[in-house]
């Protein structure tokens, strides 16, 4: 893990990111860096870095990592810039009317992906990523550290790729090609933990990340996580069991989320104490209930 020292006069920056920066070469712009915040480790990006590699030498669509980087202070990594590149949050914002053929496309690319076996020599298993960061989380609850580790047991064992953050704003698309991007939670396991950040983002993630970094409002990513959710799984969308299911995901994704950051976790407490639903699961009922009124 020796990182090579770059020099930042020969790049410009170019857009902020949650954790990083962005960054094109001055001498050659088919170049991009990505350089995280001083206050990620180094681990943090060499975790990304590495698995991007190698999910490019797999043959999965993504841009190619060259080089592993520090400025001393900041981790990063570069890679192969695509070019005339938009992410589908951006594609939403710009051109609602598209909301549902990109939420078909992303259905269609996590489908591929989820039926990818995944070299398990190389990643790990996304249910003991989030088993381990729960259980050395201080800051949950035994109670509630409990109720996540029966939510973690209900996941499917399974050994095909999983991306670990999948939602609209880590798909980029140019020249009628679409490539996965930040991929520092690729690992292995059941498609349902995918499909609980998606929730995770409609539901939990605050306004300002949704209006500054995504560029999408908080419906436009319910109605693109519903559709999503119409594509991927077909009629078995309104199956309860999985609605169940993919809630119990959704609470694993953002516990894992709360347990590395500094955000308060009462709303995780209220939410299994008093069995709160969150509102894009009350919106899913409903349309389901409409149906079988229909239907009858």
């Amino acid at each position: 893990m020796q990182a090579e020292i770059i020099d930042m006069d020969q790049w410009y920056a170019t857009g902020r990111g949650g954790y990083a920066d962005s960054y094109f070469n001055k001498a050659d712009e088919t170049l991009i860096l990505k350089l995280n915040f001083k206050e990620y480790p180094e681990e943090k990006a060499w975790q990304e870095y590495s698995r991007s590699r190698s999910v490019f030498n797999s043959g999965i669509p993504c841009p190619e990592p060259i080089a592993f980087v520090t400025t001393g202070d900041r981790y990063g990594f570069i890679s192969r810039r695509i070019t005339g590149k938009r992410s589908l949050t951006r594609i939403v914002s710009q051109e609602p009317e598209r909301i549902e053929e990109m939420a078909a496309k992303l259905a269609e690319m996590a489908g591929k992906l989820h039926s990818t076996p995944c070299d398990t020599a190389i990643f790990e298993s996304n249910v003991e990523i989030c088993r381990r960061q729960i259980n050395s989380c201080g800051k949950f609850p035994d109670d509630i550290k409990k109720k996540l580790n029966a939510c973690l047991d209900e996941m499917e064992p399974a050994s095909t790729c999983l991306h670990g953050d999948i939602h609209p704003g880590n798909v980029i698309t140019a020249g009628g090609k679409y490539y996965w991007i930040d991929l520092g939670e690729f690992g292995y396991g059941d498609p349902e933990l995918d499909f609980g950040s998606l929730i995770t983002l409609c539901e939990w993630t605050p306004k300002k990340v949704l209006d500054d970094l995504l560029h999408i409002t908080r419906k436009q990513c319910r109605e693109f996580t519903r559709l999503y959710g119409e594509y991927y799984y077909g009629k078995r969308f309104h199956d309860r069991a999985l609605l169940r299911k993919l809630y119990h995901a959704a609470l694993i994704d953002y516990a894992c989320a709360l347990s590395t950051s500094d955000d308060n976790i009462k709303p995780l407490m209220t939410i299994f104490r008093k069995q709160r639903f969150r509102a894009f699961f009350v919106m899913v009922i409903l349309d389901l209930i409409v149906k079988e009124k229909k239907h009858n």
